[in-house]
């Protein structure tokens, strides 16, 4: 069978988010990837705090 519709649907699954929804999202992450992108690379990130430390 071709095409995206599921065979069996899941159960209690509720409404997907409209195409607007999921467009301003989409924007709102690409926006703060595109920031984090340039603090890195202009030397202003912290490092986390997860890095291990060494020594």
């Amino acid at each position: 069978m071709s095409g995206s519709a599921a065979l069996n649907p899941e159960k209690f699954r509720g409404a997907l988010p409209t195409i607007q929804r999921l467009t301003v999202y989409r924007d709102t992450v690409a926006e703060r990837v595109h920031a984090d992108i340039g603090d890195i690379a202009a030397g202003k990130a912290a490092p986390p705090s997860s890095a291990p430390t060494c020594c």
